[in-house]
């Protein structure tokens, strides 16, 4: 396969996320209509939802450059300087994972976004002074998996501030179909969707599964993929139903035998478990509690009997040296 992209070059190619492509589709075609640059955008929601995607998108539908720059190499005002006085009119500058830059440069961002000028101080103590360079007409993109480490004020500077989610299996299933399409490949949609049930509710996991499945077919000289090859490869690749990994069922398995499902505190967990606490929450725990398989409650933590249905099912005693 190679390094081959899938990012969608027009709305149609975009799967999801309707009402956001909807209201960006007005904003866009307003600009136009006036000849200006569309106003600032802050994205924010998980990883792997799109937010990338769409950035790239907007800079293909504006037929414009699109610079991209990345939030932790930020940290230096001059790092972003560079990159504003170069700008051409009704350019693209996409800052990813934005909630990482320095406060320094978020400061630096105020009067960028809110008036559309750099404000720099010349020199040093008596001898420094203001300078206020306005900028083309550009907009800026910022994407975000941590809304909340950004500070109010930049926030608030964002004229539109659009919060994306993870999808359905529909969505998921149609794009795993036409990444099939693209590659030439022969995949149903019931084999599509399957896969969609395996990708946690989210697009770049199912593309990278997608992606596994293509190797194993290639390797085995498969031309077809069927339902019974993707079971192999997610056997393989120790992948359940929801795309629960080896690490939930250990920590259902926990939960369930070790503490003979009684609620329990997250730290006792996490210590059992040898993992953070904060990569439980953020990691394991979404997932468990969108498929109805983890109860919290105000003791801890209890299995629902849907999640131990599910560890009757895969036989979850293996796990338990594990």
């Amino acid at each position: 396969m190679g390094k081959v992209s899938f990012r969608p070059t027009s709305w149609e190619e975009y799967i999801g996320q309707e009402d956001l492509k909807n209201n960006l589709k007005i904003t866009i075609t307003a600009s136009q209509l006036e000849n200006r640059a569309i106003d600032h955008i802050l994205l924010s929601g998980p990883a792997g939802v799109g937010k990338t995607s769409l950035a790239y998108l907007i800079g293909v539908v504006l037929k414009t450059k699109t610079h991209i720059l990345h939030g932790p190499n930020l940290q230096k005002p001059s790092d972003l300087i560079c990159v504003l006085t170069l700008l051409k009119d009704f350019e693209v500058v996409f800052i990813d994972e934005i909630h990482a830059i320095s406060k320094e440069v978020s400061e630096l961002l105020y009067p960028v976004l809110e008036d559309n000028t750099l404000n720099l101080i010349i020199g040093k103590d008596y001898n420094s002074k203001n300078i206020n360079i306005t900028l083309p007409k550009f907009t800026l993109i910022g994407a975000t998996t941590n809304l909340y480490h950004l500070s109010h004020p930049l926030i608030q500077r964002f004229p539109i501030n659009l919060t994306m989610s993870n999808y359905n299996l529909s969505d998921l299933q149609q794009i795993i179909f036409n990444c099939a399409a693209q590659q030439a490949i022969r995949l149903g949609m019931p084999e599509a969707y399957f896969i969609a049930q395996h990708s946690r509710f989210n697009p770049r996991i199912a593309i990278n599964l997608f992606k596994r499945i293509y190797d194993y077919a290639l390797t085995t000289g498969s031309k077809i993929i069927t339902i019974a090859l993707i079971k192999v490869v997610f056997k393989n690749l120790q992948i359940y139903l929801g795309g629960i990994s080896k690490l939930e069922i250990n920590y259902l398995w926990i939960i369930n035998n070790t503490f003979s499902n009684k609620p329990t505190g997250i730290e006792l967990i996490a210590q059992v478990l040898n993992e953070p606490v904060l990569n439980i929450t953020n990691s394991v725990e979404p997932l468990l509690l969108k498929l109805g398989f983890l109860q919290k409650t105000n003791r801890g933590r209890v299995i629902t009997t849907k999640g131990q249905e599910f560890l009757q099912k895969i036989n979850f005693k293996k796990f338990e040296n594990s």
